[in-house]
């Protein structure tokens, strides 16, 4: 799974079968998250053999794909609650538009069986690259730290800090802080 949640945005990832496994492809709530992802109340993913699965349910929805070098893009946008996926540059449409606006997702690929796959955030150079095209439009950002806004505290010294006090049965100020609570 990605290691960077995200809150609200438009976003995008592929993922690249290296020795075909049969597995799903998705995001998920960041506190629904655990072993069997796709399982889960909030995961919105496709699975290999074509289905789109929602809370642990797959219905029909777009192509199979389980053959080295396949390549699925996932566009999930955050602000409108969607997500749409492409299986080797093609659109398969939009699956889900029920993503909980203002919640936390975090993606995932879920393999079943031996098997590789590699997860691209934009770190590399997509497979897929014509904006709009065969994969999702030129708002949405690589998930990669390039483009995570920087944190809000940048000195967390000044908001909080730890102290080693051994009790001694007295009282003790302890006030040499960057803050005061």
């Amino acid at each position: 799974h990605g290691s960077m949640p995200v809150k609200s945005g438009k976003w995008y990832f592929e993922v690249e079968q290296v020795d075909p496994m049969t597995s799903a492809i998705g995001v998920v709530k960041i506190d629904d998250y655990g072993a069997d992802q796709k399982g889960f109340t909030s995961a919105r993913a496709y699975d290999s053999g074509g289905g789109k699965v929602s809370g642990g349910t797959n219905t029909a929805y777009g192509s199979a794909y389980n053959t080295a070098g396949d390549v699925i893009g996932c566009g999930f946008d955050l602000d409108n609650g969607t997500i749409d996926f492409w299986f080797n540059g093609t659109h398969q449409g939009q699956a889900f538009t029920d993503l909980t606006v203002g919640d936390t997702y975090l993606p995932f690929v879920q393999g079943y069986h031996y098997g590789a796959m590699w997860m691209n955030f934009g770190v590399k150079p997509f497979k897929y690259s014509n904006y709009g095209s065969n994969r999702a439009a030129a708002t949405y950002l690589p998930m990669c730290s390039a483009h995570i806004a920087d944190p809000t505290v940048t000195d967390p010294s000044k908001l909080f800090n730890a102290v080693k006090y051994t009790g001694t049965a007295s009282e003790k100020a302890i006030n040499d802080f960057a803050f005061q609570p």
